[in-house]
């Protein structure tokens, strides 16, 4: 028997089948993979399995559009955070844990109790990878009106092209490759996702959103 991941009714549902349900707040039904192997064979297992990462990745693909994700960064993201949310059932109701980057520690947040929440998680990602978000994006530097301060100040090789249309060969190949910063005081700052990554890593979300822009 097909069982679907979402049922607005049990009436459709197999009497056998109907514990494996979970009713959310909205009054729909979602189907509980707790204690699974109670309840059915290994096949069906294998199936609600799949049904379990389907919805976990829904409810991600739904968060990261809600954030304003680039096409290019779904599939991407998706994958970096996927084993970070666990999908649980609690006296017929679903639950959204979220874990720390090591995968086991619970992330503090924004939700009931100091834990972590979906959006919580896609906040961070918005933080350490901003140029995957149409919302986040950084400006380009403005080449026309000022002397870049290094060659990874350009955002593309169209900037970089007008630079050296402007300016001269000269001028460009004497820019050190990257600005040398004795400590990050603004968002940008950040010479490159990486380092933006890994300041985010060492200093907390909380840090980083107190930095000025």
């Amino acid at each position: 028997m097909s069982l679907k991941l979402v049922e607005t009714t049990l009436n459709h549902v197999a009497v056998e089948y109907r514990s494996l349900y979970a009713k959310n707040p909205d009054g729909t039904f979602m189907l509980d993979v707790s204690d699974l192997e109670k309840h059915v064979d290994a096949q069906l297992k294998t199936d609600l399995d799949i049904a379990h990462v389907n919805e976990r990745n829904v409810r991600i693909g739904e968060a990261l559009r809600r954030a304003g994700v680039i096409a290019e960064g779904d599939d991407l993201l998706t994958s970096r955070i996927e084993k970070r949310i666990v999908l649980d059932s609690k006296d017929g109701a679903r639950i959204v844990r979220i874990l720390s980057a090591d995968g086991v520690t619970p992330m503090a947040g924004t939700g009931p109790g100091g834990v972590a929440t979906l959006d919580d998680l896609i906040s961070e990602l918005t933080a350490k990878f901003p140029s995957m978000f149409a919302k986040g994006e950084t400006p380009a530097p403005n080449v026309e009106g000022s002397k870049p301060a290094a060659k990874s100040d350009f955002k593309s090789e169209k900037e970089r092209a007008a630079y050296v249309s402007r300016h001269g060969l000269a001028a460009y190949n004497a820019l050190p490759t990257a600005a040398h910063k004795s400590a990050i005081e603004r968002k940008s700052d950040f010479g490159s996702e990486k380092d933006r990554s890994a300041w985010v890593d060492k200093h907390g979300l909380a840090a980083y959103r107190k930095l000025p822009d």
